[in-house]
């Protein structure tokens, strides 16, 4: 065989070999296997909108590129909405394996409060089994508050009785105000009554100023006026009433002086008055035509009536013969001591129709507390507080300021968290038998 023939065979049995695999040598490089694609995450949509009563937001995550394997990815949290009383969410997304999408739940807390639009912010990030983020790794989801105001205001500006301001003291339940006003005439004020369009000038007793205090359901106005004295060099106030047309004076105890405090539907007014003399001064009840002396605690000197209900029931605070001041409740006959909380001085306040009386009083420690009595007994109203309410441990009431026919007491004072001090309302808990 010429060296031509031999070289052509050798050459095309090369090329059969090739082609059929190389004979016993194994597999080649055309089977060997392809590497896993884990695939690339993002969301499917960059942001979203739900109200808050939605209930769930629904957010895609896709994943591209690839399917291999179980993957996931860490959802990092961002935005003004707040997780747990917001908003909660998962803090992975995941996907099994040959998965491209999976689908993060977003709970909407639903609540009472009247917010502004918020947002949550999403965020993939940490990716887990081989899998990438691409560009879409941000959602936001913005939160609709639709929740109205339980309740919106207008204002109504009052006025003044021709000077340039007026103060409010007292409204009652048809929106009647009451307080004081500058006048058109330099340092006059007088008394005013706000009868929902007009601001009436009540005028004074002959001096130039007067202030009205507290006003009843039925319009009538108390409080107290400067009197015509000399050269009003010298002021002597006394209480008053203004029955509808007439500033009515309700005169002293004898004395030059007298303030109103309080007066009820009745028309019966309580205040304080001095003697002749002026050296002492008792509470008094003004029954529509008598200024009644309720006297003093036995021995003491001087008496202030704070507060009267519809029954004509008064407290206040007395002297006793101790020199020490004491809330009273004077019960139509008589001036009742109501005591302390083992201190050395109380007073009362506010009372109800049923005559519970609320105010503040020394503890044996000398510190004032609120307090309620309830017909026999001065409790102290920080004990009185459920255990299990949240700010028992954290709040001392220091006095009752104000008591309605729901029982309910309105109190101030601080939190010993905060030392900020807050106004509080303090409700019977109703048990069920």
């Amino acid at each position: 065989m010429s060296n031509l023939m031999r070289v052509a065979v050798l050459t095309l049995a090369a090329m059969t070999l090739s082609a059929c695999g190389g004979g016993g040598g194994g597999g080649g490089a055309g089977n060997s296997p392809q590497p896993p694609e884990p695939g690339m995450l993002g969301f499917d949509v960059a942001q979203s909108t739900a109200d808050e009563t939605a209930g769930t937001v629904s957010i895609v995550v896709n994943r591209a590129s690839g399917s291999d394997g179980e993957v996931g990815a860490t959802l990092a949290l961002s935005g003004d909405a707040r997780s747990g009383s917001d908003f909660t969410v998962p803090t992975t997304v995941t996907f099994g394996n040959g998965a491209t999408t999976a689908t993060v739940q977003v709970e909407l807390v639903n609540d009472a409060i009247v917010e502004d639009e918020e947002s949550i912010i999403l965020e993939l990030t940490a990716p887990t089994g081989g899998a990438t983020l691409g560009s879409a790794t941000t959602h936001t989801v913005t939160i609709r508050n639709d929740d109205a105001p339980a309740i919106s205001y207008r204002l109504t500006d009052l006025g003044t009785l021709g000077g340039r301001s007026s103060s409010g003291t007292a409204i009652n339940a048809s929106g009647h105000v009451t307080g004081h006003s500058e006048t058109t005439v330099p340092n006059n004020l007088h008394a005013f009554l706000w009868d929902g369009t007009t601001m009436v000038d009540l005028g004074t007793l002959g001096g130039r100023r007067s202030d009205g205090e507290f006003i009843n359901a039925s319009g009538q106005v108390t409080g107290a006026s400067d009197t015509r004295f000399g050269d009003f060099s010298e002021t002597r106030p006394h209480a008053f009433l203004w029955d509808g047309t007439t500033m009515v004076d309700l005169g002293t105890l004898g004395g030059t002086r007298s303030f109103s405090a309080g007066i009820n539907d009745s028309g019966q007014v309580t205040g304080v008055s001095t003697l002749v003399g002026d050296e002492e001064a008792h509470a008094f009840l003004w029954d529509s035509t008598t200024m009644l002396d309720l006297g003093t605690l036995l021995g003491g000197r001087s008496s202030l009536g704070r507060a009267i209900n519809d029954s004509g029931q008064v407290t206040g605070v007395a002297g006793n013969s101790d020199g020490f001041f004491h809330a009273f409740l004077w019960d139509g006959t008589t001036m009742v001591d109501l005591g302390t909380l083992g201190g050395s001085e109380s007073q009362g306040v506010a009372l109800n129709a049923s005559g519970q009386v609320t105010g503040a009083a020394e503890t044996a420690e000398g510190v004032e507390h609120a307090f309620l009595w309830d017909g026999t007994t001065m409790l102290d109203l920080n004990a009185l507080i459920h255990p299990a309410d949240p700010l028992q441990s954290f709040v001392t009431l220091r006095e009752g300021v104000d008591f309605n026919d729901l029982g309910q007491i309105l109190a101030q004072w601080y939190d010993s968290r905060t030392i900020e001090h807050h106004a509080y309302v303090v409700s019977p808990i109703v048990t069920v038998p």
